[in-house]
């Protein structure tokens, strides 16, 4: 189970047993050493999503959750790294009046990364994307679609230190947005940072 709930004090409640059910998960890997690596992982919560127990702040609802994820690491040449993942699910918690779900949403995200090592240099492209679809009947708008695209560069001054730095950028759209205070436009996210890291 993973539920959703607020509790007295008026703040969420991320792990609570409220209908009793059983959840699972399996997970498959295939790999050949400093070659390719391949999972597959699905999960599903069981969970009853108009299950509630009462709470002193609103009420606690079942949070029904399955997704898959496929995940595939390769290395071409000892230089060369690329990496793919690919998720899907849906996921539902509450009753409405009319006995749907309050909140039911899907959704699908996926990203690819490419690495390349020269010498004490690695420089890495990634791009991401990801969409949740909105399929109840509520006014809350959970809707959203986006991609990021994220360029790095990082130097091995030695085995244990490492400097580098990163360059984000995110554009996503949001019906929601619209509903808020202030402008309701989506957001235009950049993002710069230089780091230094150290292994031991």
């Amino acid at each position: 189970d993973i539920p959703v709930g607020i509790s007295s004090n008026g703040w969420g409640v991320p792990a609570k047993e409220i209908d009793g059910r059983l959840g699972v998960y399996s997970k498959m890997t295939y790999e050949i050493p400093d070659k390719l690596q391949l999972e597959a992982f699905y999960m599903q919560t069981n969970a009853e999503s108009s299950a509630k127990d009462l709470a002193s702040f609103g009420n606690d609802y079942g949070w029904n959750a399955n997704f898959t994820n496929i995940g595939l690491k390769l290395l071409p040449t000892a230089d060369v790294t690329f990496i793919t993942q690919y998720l899907n699910g849906t996921t539902s918690m509450g009753e409405s009046a009319s006995h749907k779900p309050m909140v039911d949403n899907s959704f699908d995200s996926w990203f690819a990364l490419l690495s390349y090592k020269f010498g004490k240099n690695r420089i890495s492209y990634r791009h991401d994307y990801f969409e949740v679809k909105d399929n109840d009947p509520t006014a809350d708008k959970n809707a959203q679609v986006g991609s990021a695209e994220t360029v790095c560069y990082s130097y091995a001054l030695n085995e244990n230190d490492i400097i580098g730095a990163e360059y984000v950028k995110i554009l996503s759209h949001r019906e929601g947005n619209s509903v808020l205070p202030g402008s309701g436009v989506d957001p235009d996210d950049n993002l710069m940072q230089i780091n230094y890291r150290l292994y031991f």
